[in-house]
Protein backbone atom coordinates (compact mmCIF):
# COMPACT_ATOMS: atom_id res chain seq x y z
CA UNK A 1 0.00 0.00 0.00
CA UNK A 2 1.25 3.34 -0.32
CA UNK A 3 2.51 5.78 1.97
CA UNK A 4 0.12 8.36 2.69
CA UNK A 5 -0.10 12.12 5.31
CA UNK A 6 -2.96 14.11 5.94
CA UNK A 7 -2.75 17.63 5.17
CA UNK A 8 -2.95 20.05 8.35
CA UNK A 9 -6.49 21.80 8.88
CA UNK A 10 -5.73 25.51 8.96
CA UNK A 11 -7.89 28.34 10.33
CA UNK A 12 -9.33 29.96 13.45
CA UNK A 13 -10.33 27.60 16.71
CA UNK A 14 -14.55 27.71 14.91
CA UNK A 15 -13.13 26.92 11.52
CA UNK A 16 -11.12 24.02 12.88
CA UNK A 17 -13.66 22.60 14.86
CA UNK A 18 -16.32 22.90 11.95
CA UNK A 19 -13.81 21.05 9.56
CA UNK A 20 -12.95 18.37 11.59
CA UNK A 21 -16.73 17.61 12.35
CA UNK A 22 -16.72 17.45 8.51
CA UNK A 23 -13.75 14.89 8.21
CA UNK A 24 -12.87 11.40 7.71
CA UNK A 25 -10.10 9.71 9.83
CA UNK A 26 -6.78 8.87 7.99
CA UNK A 27 -7.93 5.33 8.49
CA UNK A 28 -11.25 5.47 7.04
CA UNK A 29 -10.17 7.73 4.04
CA UNK A 30 -7.54 5.26 2.89
CA UNK A 31 -10.08 2.35 3.50
CA UNK A 32 -13.02 4.32 1.46
CA UNK A 33 -9.82 4.96 -1.56
CA UNK A 34 -8.93 1.29 -1.41
CA UNK A 35 -12.74 0.09 -1.90
CA UNK A 36 -13.59 2.85 -4.69
CA UNK A 37 -10.70 2.09 -6.76
CA UNK A 38 -11.15 -1.55 -5.93
CA UNK A 39 -14.95 -1.44 -7.47
CA UNK A 40 -14.24 0.94 -10.55
CA UNK A 41 -14.22 -0.23 -14.11
CA UNK A 42 -14.17 3.26 -15.72
CA UNK A 43 -12.70 6.46 -14.23
CA UNK A 44 -13.29 10.14 -15.75
CA UNK A 45 -9.89 11.44 -16.44
CA UNK A 46 -8.78 15.08 -17.23
CA UNK A 47 -5.80 16.44 -18.50
CA UNK A 48 -5.36 20.14 -19.77
CA UNK A 49 -6.05 20.87 -23.19
CA UNK A 50 -4.63 23.12 -25.63
CA UNK A 51 -6.41 26.44 -24.32
CA UNK A 52 -5.42 25.59 -20.50
CA UNK A 53 -8.87 24.25 -19.82
CA UNK A 54 -9.32 20.78 -18.29
CA UNK A 55 -11.07 17.91 -20.90
CA UNK A 56 -12.71 14.67 -19.48
CA UNK A 57 -12.82 11.48 -20.74
CA UNK A 58 -14.01 8.23 -19.64
CA UNK A 59 -10.98 5.65 -19.43
CA UNK A 60 -10.56 1.96 -18.29
CA UNK A 61 -8.94 1.34 -15.44
CA UNK A 62 -7.13 -1.49 -16.91
CA UNK A 63 -4.57 -2.53 -13.84
CA UNK A 64 -4.11 -0.29 -10.53
CA UNK A 65 -1.75 -0.44 -7.60
CA UNK A 66 -3.74 0.49 -4.56
CA UNK A 67 -5.19 3.71 -5.61
CA UNK A 68 -1.38 5.70 -6.29
CA UNK A 69 -0.94 3.73 -9.88
CA UNK A 70 -3.45 3.32 -12.31
CA UNK A 71 -2.87 2.07 -16.12
CA UNK A 72 -4.98 2.98 -18.89
CA UNK A 73 -4.73 2.41 -22.69
CA UNK A 74 -5.48 4.78 -25.21
CA UNK A 75 -4.17 5.40 -28.72
CA UNK A 76 -0.94 7.29 -29.79
CA UNK A 77 -2.70 9.44 -31.79
CA UNK A 78 -5.43 10.08 -29.42
CA UNK A 79 -6.09 13.81 -28.13
CA UNK A 80 -5.60 13.15 -25.14
CA UNK A 81 -1.84 11.58 -25.80
CA UNK A 82 -1.24 14.64 -27.37
CA UNK A 83 -2.45 17.05 -24.55
CA UNK A 84 -0.12 14.89 -22.30
CA UNK A 85 2.79 15.57 -24.52
CA UNK A 86 2.44 18.92 -23.66
CA UNK A 87 1.65 18.73 -20.13
CA UNK A 88 1.75 15.60 -17.80
CA UNK A 89 -0.57 16.61 -15.09
CA UNK A 90 -3.81 14.40 -14.89
CA UNK A 91 -6.85 14.20 -12.36
CA UNK A 92 -8.20 11.34 -12.02
CA UNK A 93 -11.96 10.54 -11.09
CA UNK A 94 -13.52 7.37 -9.41
CA UNK A 95 -17.25 7.09 -8.07
CA UNK A 96 -18.70 4.57 -6.22
CA UNK A 97 -22.29 5.42 -7.21
CA UNK A 98 -23.93 2.75 -4.84
CA UNK A 99 -22.44 4.55 -1.36
CA UNK A 100 -22.30 7.90 -3.40
CA UNK A 101 -18.66 7.85 -2.38
CA UNK A 102 -15.79 9.34 -4.48
CA UNK A 103 -12.16 9.73 -5.18
CA UNK A 104 -10.51 11.97 -6.82
CA UNK A 105 -7.00 11.57 -7.51
CA UNK A 106 -4.29 14.41 -8.62
CA UNK A 107 -1.12 13.71 -10.08
CA UNK A 108 0.94 12.98 -13.28
CA UNK A 109 0.34 10.88 -16.13
CA UNK A 110 3.30 8.77 -18.30
CA UNK A 111 2.70 7.87 -22.11
CA UNK A 112 4.81 3.92 -22.16
CA UNK A 113 5.33 2.16 -25.16
CA UNK A 114 7.66 -0.90 -23.26
CA UNK A 115 6.33 -3.88 -25.07
CA UNK A 116 6.48 -6.19 -21.44
CA UNK A 117 4.00 -3.64 -19.63
CA UNK A 118 1.92 -3.57 -22.68
CA UNK A 119 2.00 -7.44 -22.56
CA UNK A 120 0.84 -7.01 -18.57
CA UNK A 121 -2.32 -4.39 -19.47
CA UNK A 122 -3.48 -6.32 -23.17
CA UNK A 123 -6.74 -8.10 -23.33
CA UNK A 124 -7.52 -10.50 -25.57
CA UNK A 125 -9.91 -9.69 -28.38
CA UNK A 126 -8.43 -6.25 -28.61
CA UNK A 127 -7.14 -7.19 -31.87
CA UNK A 128 -10.28 -5.73 -33.20
CA UNK A 129 -9.36 -2.49 -32.42
CA UNK A 130 -5.54 -2.66 -32.33
CA UNK A 131 -4.64 -5.38 -35.34
CA UNK A 132 -0.97 -5.36 -34.88
CA UNK A 133 -1.84 -6.69 -31.29
CA UNK A 134 0.18 -5.84 -28.15
CA UNK A 135 3.21 -4.70 -30.86
CA UNK A 136 0.94 -2.20 -32.63
CA UNK A 137 2.45 1.29 -32.16
CA UNK A 138 -0.29 3.37 -32.31
CA UNK A 139 -1.48 1.38 -29.29
CA UNK A 140 0.06 2.78 -26.21
CA UNK A 141 -0.11 3.15 -22.39
CA UNK A 142 -0.91 5.58 -19.35
CA UNK A 143 0.60 4.99 -15.96
CA UNK A 144 -1.13 7.78 -13.92
CA UNK A 145 1.00 8.44 -10.58
CA UNK A 146 -1.12 9.91 -7.80
CA UNK A 147 0.34 12.83 -5.62
CA UNK A 148 -3.07 14.31 -3.60
CA UNK A 149 -6.34 12.43 -3.00
CA UNK A 150 -9.50 13.79 -1.67
CA UNK A 151 -11.96 11.34 -0.37
CA UNK A 152 -15.28 12.51 -0.08
CA UNK A 153 -18.48 10.22 1.41
CA UNK A 154 -21.26 12.26 0.47
CA UNK A 155 -24.15 10.11 2.60
CA UNK A 156 -22.14 11.09 5.93
CA UNK A 157 -21.26 14.74 4.26
CA UNK A 158 -17.40 13.85 4.85
CA UNK A 159 -14.14 14.08 3.23
CA UNK A 160 -10.65 14.06 3.53
CA UNK A 161 -7.71 15.36 1.31
CA UNK A 162 -4.32 14.15 1.84
CA UNK A 163 -1.00 13.53 0.46
CA UNK A 164 0.35 10.22 -1.14
CA UNK A 165 3.88 9.93 -1.09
Amino acid sequence: MSKVTAKKVQGNNAEIKKKKDSLLTMKEAITQASEIIEKTRHCLVATNGDDGYPNIKTMTNRKHDGFKTIWFATDTSSNRVQQLKRDKRACVYCLDAETAKGLMLVGDMEILHDIELKRMIWIKGEEKYNPLGVEDPEWCLLRFTAKRANVVDAMQNKGLTFEIE
